[in-house]
């Protein structure tokens, strides 16, 4: 590597008051001669690339944006008991069951599970579940 050289920057000496009160006259004359202090102008090199591959230069990266509260208390549950349970079914087997085993039978959402089958259907017609049994159907709809 090249030694550094200072050519782009000038250098001023310091005067002092000591230097001015005893050569008065010569220092105005030396002050007054002196040539104005040029710009100075950085100049800026590029740097040589000494690996094989090119590496990206950092670029500029958006500041994170804000993300929504995490309180659990302002999200509503998107399965409510309207969602849930679907409609009766009211095929002949379920009839049956109605008549002989005291049990009702629902189209229920496909991704509620019992807990959530219990609570909507205790909200929608005040009947207590003593339990909650669940099955998918081929066509792919779940039977609870």
């Amino acid at each position: 590597m090249a030694p550094k050289t200072n050519s782009g920057k000038t250098e001023l000496k310091a005067v002092t008051k000591k230097t001015v009160q005893s050569k008065a006259p010569v220092a105005k004359k030396a002050v007054a001669a002196a040539p104005k202090a040029k710009k100075v102008v950085k100049v800026s090199t590029r740097k040589a690339y000494t690996r094989p591959q090119f590496r990206r230069p950092h670029t500029y990266r958006k500041p994170a944006t804000v993300k929504p509260s995490n309180n659990t208390k302002t999200i509503k549950d998107p399965m409510d008991a309207f969602r849930v349970v679907k409609y009766p079914l009211t095929t002949d087997m379920a009839m049956k069951k109605i008549e002989e085993n005291n049990t009702l039978t629902f189209i229920v959402d496909s991704h509620a599970n019992k807990t959530q089958i219990k609570k909507a259907i205790r909200k929608l017609y005040q009947v207590k579940t003593a339990k909650v049994n669940t099955l998918i159907r081929p066509d792919g709809l779940k039977k609870a």
